[in-house]
């Protein structure tokens, strides 16, 4: 019996072993999460403190070989808005679309937030204190604001599996929190709108082994190196200027010590 009994101390031991793992905020962007434009006191106070267990600074050596941006968009030119840093135009009657590939530095333990810096004005204006302005808002010939919801933005967000997860896993479109209330919506060409230089957020919900998104698409547990693909799709009739960097778009949530990766474990593959 006594067996028995410390046997089963042992199993409920080792089961909730992860639930008393050492837990950190972290954030991740393209390339050198440590350099990113945006970085305030919070984000900053992040990088100085994460370590890995053999005392490296993962934010500081966080340029993975396969994050990238890429995008259509006039750039890049002197940004309107944020002095000294470089951004990409684009303005009404242009269909185009920005792309953000990041790499998942921690193992998440919690849901993401996606943060999406923003860089929008009145059409052919680049003086924020007069003419800043709001995706979809434009105004009739008699001065009436009308905010029309398909003149906005869309947005799609897609999980992909990195070098630790296993060859059966698939990519999947990741699951928004809407508030309030917390509903479920999956993030597959999402309207969404942005304002001025202000910081949306996005509430990404985090998926659990052998579930199943909104779409019904099958989900694994993300960890470190699993790749976020972020793609903001602009449409022809957006009726104002917009613009946005490899810096503007940055995932944060908190990760766990002990699961995670520095740049230099990532190989990009020979070429065939």
């Amino acid at each position: 019996m006594m067996k028995k009994l410390a046997l089963l101390v042992m199993l409920l031991a080792f089961i909730t072993t992860p639930a008393f793992a050492g837990k950190t905020p972290e954030f991740d962007a393209v390339g050198d999460d440590s350099a990113n434009y945006f970085n305030d006191f919070i984000r900053t106070m992040v990088s100085d403190h994460n370590e890995n267990y053999n005392g490296v600074n993962l934010n500081q050596n966080s340029a993975f070989y396969n994050e990238y941006f890429s995008t259509a968009a006039s750039g890049p030119i002197a940004s309107a808005i944020f002095s000294g840093y470089s951004d990409y135009k684009i303005g009404p009657w242009f269909p185009t679309s920005y792309e953000w590939n990041i790499v998942l530095q921690m193992a998440p333990e919690t849901d993401l937030d996606l943060q999406i810096r923003d860089c929008v004005l009145d059409v052919n204006q680049r003086d924020m204190w007069f003419y800043a302005q709001q995706t979809g808002r434009w105004r009739e010939n008699n001065g009436q604001l009308v905010f029309t919801a398909a003149m906005n933005p869309r947005i799609t967000v897609v999980a992909a599996p990195g070098p630790k997860q296993p060859a059966s896993a698939t990519a999947f479109y990741m699951d928004a929190r809407k508030m309030p209330n917390l509903g479920l919506v999956t993030l597959n060409s999402r309207l969404y709108t942005s304002k001025a230089l202000w910081e949306e957020n996005i509430v990404m919900k985090l998926p659990i082994a052998g579930g199943y998104n909104k779409d019904g698409e099958p989900t694994f547990v993300l960890r470190e190196g699993d790749v976020i693909n972020v793609v903001i799709d602009i449409p022809w009739n957006n009726p104002v200027d917009i613009y946005y960097g490899p810096d503007n778009v940055v995932i944060q949530y908190v990760g766990m010590l002990g699961m995670d990766l520095i740049a230099e474990e990532i190989v990009q593959p020979a070429a065939e």
